[in-house]
């Protein structure tokens, strides 16, 4: 008897990615490009804003055709201890 083949769905497998990106940092990028020139207000915000938007984007999405949830393994890294001592159970009865 053949086995049963299930089709999946690309849309339940495919990251959610915006303009090539991970959702949150692109959001947040997009974010602090709009508001820093509307809050400074002089060409300085502008230019900064601009070269953050121009470089911080391809970078974001170099980043999700590496990994799609790139930003999050890194956070989950950081949040790790430097050294967890051997032991078998986390509390010890003393």
């Amino acid at each position: 008897m053949p086995l049963r083949q299930v089709a999946i769905h690309r849309v339940l497998w495919r990251p959610r990615l915006v303009l090539g990106g991970e959702r949150n940092p692109v959001l947040m990028i997009l974010v602090l490009s709009v508001a820093l020139p509307m809050q400074g207000q002089n060409l300085t915000c502008i230019a900064v804003s601009a070269a953050l938007w121009l470089i911080g984007l391809p970078t974001l999405q170099y980043m999700a055709k590496w990994d799609p949830q790139m930003s999050e393994v890194y956070l989950r890294q950081v949040k790790y201890q430097r050294y967890y001592p051997a032991r078998s159970r986390p509390y010890r009865e003393t």
